[in-house]
């Protein structure tokens, strides 16, 4: 579990969008899980972000049209796996979402919007999971609940997470923790 530090505009964020093969690098070379991703093409690089990584945005990347259901069991179905109906509803009532399966996406508060973007995220079961300020839009008992999800997660076997956090607290509970200045 490793947290990325920083001032605002430092370059938090685009280190994340290149580790994760969103964006390409001005130099060097990115490589997770062993492969270069410069040295893959598109469709590649997505089928290799599909398997292996996962990601939590600020904005969240739901379908504002969508139920909540709908948005958790997006990737699982674009990726042709099965899952247990009955262990998402668990889930859902585990990050405090029960009730709101059938609701649109769209008609979430900022927290809730987080939360099923997480519950996505980690039922999709990727092997590295890059987050972007993961608990900023969510109270202090939920950021909570939310970071002690991505710390089970992330101390799973062959399991990671990088996380860019503003909140000092969260980055001291990391097992890595770097700071980034000036890019």
């Amino acid at each position: 579990m490793t947290a990325i530090t920083g001032p605002s505009g430092c370059g938090k964020c685009t280190l994340l969008y290149c580790l994760s093969g969103l964006e390409e690098p001005t130099g060097g070379e990115v490589r997770v899980l062993g492969e270069n991703l410069q040295e893959m093409n598109q469709r590649e690089l997505a089928l290799f972000r599909r398997s292996h990584v996962g990601f939590v945005f600020q904005a969240y990347n739901l379908v504002p049209s969508m139920t909540v259901w709908d948005n958790i069991m997006l990737p699982i179905t674009l990726a042709g796996r099965r899952v247990d109906h009955r262990a998402v509803s668990e889930l859902i009532d585990e990050f405090l979402l029960k009730g709101h399966e059938r609701d649109a996406a769209g008609s979430l508060s900022g927290g809730e919007q987080q939360r099923v973007a997480l519950l996505r995220t980690l039922l999709s079961d990727p092997d590295i999971v890059f987050a972007d300020e993961p608990t900023g839009a969510l109270d202090q008992r939920r950021g909570r609940m939310v970071f002690e999800k991505l710390q089970a997660f992330a101390h799973h076997p062959r399991k990671c997470l990088v996380m860019v956090t503003h909140d000092p607290h969260l980055a001291e509970q990391c097992d890595f923790i770097y700071t980034m200045r000036d890019g």
